[in-house]
């Protein structure tokens, strides 16, 4: 983690989100929950503050249609597909601020940062990775932390040890050679001007 005045980075604003930012701007992060829980399609990655209310609607679901036949379609697969996948995020994001919490409390949390980006190359990599979004070149005063994209994996097919260890070398700054960075940032972010694509 490291201490910041003035610097330029970039950012990714979701097209989904219901403001736009416009230069001049100023925002703070490190507060109020970000947005990263919705992803660029609106579905929430993060449904319920547990996994009962979930599982409790998938459970009606199948009982509702218990007497029925199911098209195993691959529509449905990709539905239960994406369930267990935003599940495995949910856990993964879980872990990754217990340890953040317990070894890093004065690091920026995923959950409240602004998710930033030092060059342009990576910015183009998240651009093709999360969709539609507008690109901004920011200006932040506060903390950030640079974390490797690599240990970010969804989780699905981890163990808990696995996620353990993801999450000691991303918070740790470990970097890997096939590495995409991202920078968590809370703090002061002044919207500089918006980069056309």
């Amino acid at each position: 983690m490291e201490y910041v005045k003035e610097k330029l980075f970039y950012h990714l604003h979701r097209k989904s989100m219901k403001h736009d930012m416009k230069k001049g701007e100023l925002y703070y992060f490190g507060i109020v929950p970000n947005r990263f829980i919705i992803d660029p399609n609106g579905i929430l990655w993060i449904e319920s503050k547990n996994d009962t209310d979930d599982l409790k609607a998938l459970k009606w679901y199948i009982d509702k249609h218990k007497n029925k036949k199911i098209e195993i379609t691959r529509s449905l697969l990709n539905n239960v597909y994406d369930f267990c996948v935003s599940h495995a995020i949910d856990n993964r994001e879980k872990i990754f601020e217990e340890i953040r919490l317990k070894l890093y409390p004065e690091y920026p949390s995923r959950y409240n940062c602004i998710f930033l980006f030092d060059n342009l190359k990576d910015s183009q990599y998240w651009i093709d990775k999360i969709g539609e979004c507008d690109l901004f070149q920011v200006k932040i005063s506060g903390k950030i932390h640079y974390g490797s994209e690599y240990f970010l994996q969804d989780g699905i097919n981890l163990s808990k040890d696995e996620l353990l260890w993801n999450a000691l070398q991303y918070w740790n700054g470990v970097r890997h050679p096939k590495d995409h960075l991202e920078i968590l940032g809370i703090g002061t972010v002044k919207i500089m001007k918006k980069i056309d694509q």
